[in-house]
């Protein structure tokens, strides 16, 4: 194309503005890919990079989820909040990507009665974070009354489903243990599984 006919397209645009079938070839400067970027919402393309952090992303999506590793056996102890899971610091967990994250959470455990030589109870409960309560006032993840079994009788698998607002990326979260006798029950295979959900 001669220059004669560039300036006339030039002329000829001025008040339409500059189309992309004017650009053929060559680099936009800085201050115009710059102008580009934040033009706004992109509505087609393939995005192939990472997000961080300081991404924003819409309310009640799953950001992450993750599952503990697994706790094999533990302590029974009454009223007591026993088998710690921090998240970020318990293996298999992360800490939230945002503090105002809302969680669900799940724990399951199986219970056995070791000793037979009386009448016995215990509860469990989902508690900590910011809003499940400690000790009985968690979420009851199970509740068995043990006369008349017999030694090691296994009594099955307790679940608990919960919905937390912690206010902390690193909340710990407890199996709590309100039992009338410690040294009959022992839960084991304890996993606690997490979702969290931007607010």
């Amino acid at each position: 194309m001669s220059r004669a006919r560039d300036m006339a397209n030039l002329g000829a645009q001025a008040g339409s503005g500059f189309d992309a079938s004017d650009l053929t070839t060559g680099t936009l400067g800085n201050t115009v890919q710059d102008n580009i970027t934040r033009l706004g919402t992109v509505t087609t393309g393939t995005f192939e990079g990472s997000l961080n952090t300081s991404t924003t992303f819409p309310a009640g999506i799953c950001v992450q989820s993750f599952q503990s590793d697994k706790a094999q056996t533990g302590q029974v102890a009454s009223d007591q909040n026993a088998f710690t899971c921090t998240l970020g610091t318990t293996a298999g967990t992360s800490a939230l990507k945002h503090s105002n994250s809302k969680l669900v959470i799940a724990i399951r455990a199986n219970l056995v009665k070791r000793n037979n030589d009386t009448a016995h109870y215990l509860n469990g409960y989902l508690s900590g974070g910011g809003s499940l309560g400690s000790g009985s006032s968690g979420t009851p993840i199970r509740q068995y009354w043990g006369q008349d079994l017999p030694d090691n009788h296994y009594c099955g698998e307790g679940i608990a489903i919960a919905y937390d607002t912690p206010g902390s990326t690193t909340p710990s979260y407890y199996l709590a243990i309100v039992t009338s006798n410690a040294a009959n029950w022992q839960f084991y295979n304890i996993y606690f599984t997490f979702w969290e959900i931007k607010a």
